[in-house]
């Protein structure tokens, strides 16, 4: 049986160096594709990112998406993953986590995308604090379902248990209705 996830927006660092965390999300990445997932990498380039206290002007704008696209380009070939869809560089103007976060969750939901894969660190304390969460912000601003892989994730054959937490509203209604289908269609638990 397949993936319940058609399609789906792998939020990825472009910079990100060789570590436990990235093997694990790359064998989620593998497993979806295995299993018929169309997966797409995305990397949202934004002065938050680059550590940058000021939004992007025009020719700094265009300088660092050269370099973002070049380096994200020959990052994604170095995975070795077959089947990946083109790799996509979104511009963020604002130096802001939620600007970013909101970007890539518009992104993903005009793509149609079933879920957003992103990794997490899992930072506690003041790291937490002076990095913010990218992951995080994503959890709670996408429009669009948010799968986190971490440093220390087993990965899966299937999903056989979904926890939704919710609050009942008229919009979680709505999306607890397509989990209750992506649980049937992989034949998962799911817990409210």
């Amino acid at each position: 049986m397949g993936t319940p996830f058609k399609k789906i927006v792998w939020a990825l660092d472009a910079f990100e160096e060789k570590s436990s965390l990235r093997d694990s999300t790359v064998r989620a990445v593998r497993l979806f594709l295995e299993q018929g997932a169309e997966v797409q990498p995305v990397y949202v380039l934004s002065p938050a990112q680059l550590n940058l206290s000021v939004e992007f002007s025009a020719p700094w704008i265009d300088q660092y998406e050269e370099a973002a696209v070049k380096t994200f380009t020959s990052h994604i070939r170095d995975l070795d993953l077959k089947g990946l869809k083109e790799p996509k560089v979104i511009i963020q103007g604002f130096s802001s986590t939620s600007h970013a976060v909101d970007a890539l969750s518009s992104y993903a939901f005009t793509l149609g995308a079933d879920l957003i894969l992103v990794n997490t660190h899992g930072r506690s304390g003041v790291s937490r604090m002076l990095l913010g969460s990218f992951s995080e912000t994503l959890l709670q601003r996408s429009k669009v379902p948010v799968m986190t892989i971490g440093p220390e994730t087993k990965v899966p054959r299937r999903l056989t248990r979904i926890l939704y937490p919710t609050e009942l509203n008229s919009r979680s209604k709505k999306i607890y209705r397509e989990v209750v289908d992506i649980a049937r269609t992989g034949t998962s638990a799911l817990t409210l």
